[in-house]
């Protein structure tokens, strides 16, 4: 069985707004199309923590006066 989410129900407004870019190319890169409000896209599972383990990826590599 596989499970499917929201990205608005992983990720804060503020998230989404911040990093759609690279939100919009991650899905297109899976193969998946975004809706046009990015955050009712509809994920399974595995894409959700792949997409959130770049997203913390990114945010470790960010300078902290940022």
């Amino acid at each position: 069985m596989q499970v499917f989410v929201h990205l608005d129900e992983l990720l804060t407004p503020a998230l989404l707004q911040q990093h759609q870019r690279h939100i919009v190319d991650f899905l297109e890169m899976e193969g998946i199309a975004p809706e046009a409000e990015v955050g009712r896209t509809k994920v399974s599972e595995r894409a959700a923590k792949e997409l959130l383990a770049e997203l913390a990826h990114d945010l470790d590599q960010t300078p902290e006066d940022q």
